[in-house]
């Protein structure tokens, strides 16, 4: 997962490889790295927080057991989403210590990456057991689907596939399209849309072209 943020870029779900042999050294998966300053447009010159010459670059462990799978800014902050958990990493302006992550919740994630998507100032998340909105604070966790498509989804989504899940938002029709491989796709096509409309707080169901 890389994201900018700032003049940063941010990082997560690693691995750590030896230069030489290409050995796995770490698996970092609940870790999120941010970069050295840089420009807009421009690679960042240091990744690795115990390098030399670093100024910015930064690691942080979110989760001992979980993955991170996502991150989406809203509102000037960038939250990190995992299986089972959503932290905030903000901005201080402060030079040696240029950002900070605090938790927000440990009972809400999102099911994988490209599983998150911002609308109306407000994020859409599937989870790994809801579908649901966000925005900004424990408070504002909203179901969206359950008592209506929850059972539905999570019984027909390709438990071996679900990693093909995306989502899109359609702004004409005040849509977001959940494309998802349900369990007669044998190849990890998406074959079917749940399709949420935010103004209406409606949901419709589409077969999609594989």
């Amino acid at each position: 997962i890389v994201q900018s943020f700032g003049d940063l870029l941010i990082a997560g779900d690693l691995i750590e490889r030896d230069s030489v042999t290409n050995n796995i050294v770490r698996r970092l998966s609940g870790v999120v790295r941010t970069s050295d300053v840089a420009v807009p447009g421009a690679v960042p010159n240091n990744w690795n927080p115990f390098g030399a010459g670093v100024s910015t670059a930064d690691e942080f462990t979110l989760s001992e057991t979980s993955v991170i799978e996502d991150a989406k800014s809203l509102q000037g902050n960038m939250y990190i989403f995992s299986t089972d958990s959503i932290h905030v990493m903000r901005l201080t302006g402060n030079a040696n210590a240029p950002v900070t992550f605090s938790p927000v919740t440990d009972e809400y994630g999102c099911l994988n990456t490209g599983s998150v998507i911002e609308y109306d100032g407000k994020l859409f998340i599937v989870g790994s057991n809801d579908i649901y909105a966000f925005a900004g604070n424990p408070g504002d966790i909203t179901s969206l689907a359950d008592n209506r498509v929850s059972e539905y989804f999570f019984k027909n989504i390709n438990p071996i596939h679900d990693k093909q899940l995306f989502l899109i938002l359609n702004h004409q029709e005040n849509e977001i399209w959940v494309c998802y491989p349900t369990l007669a796709s044998f190849a990890g096509e998406c074959d079917e849309a749940l399709i949420w409309n935010y103004r209406d707080n409606n949901w419709t169901i589409r077969e999609l072209d594989s």
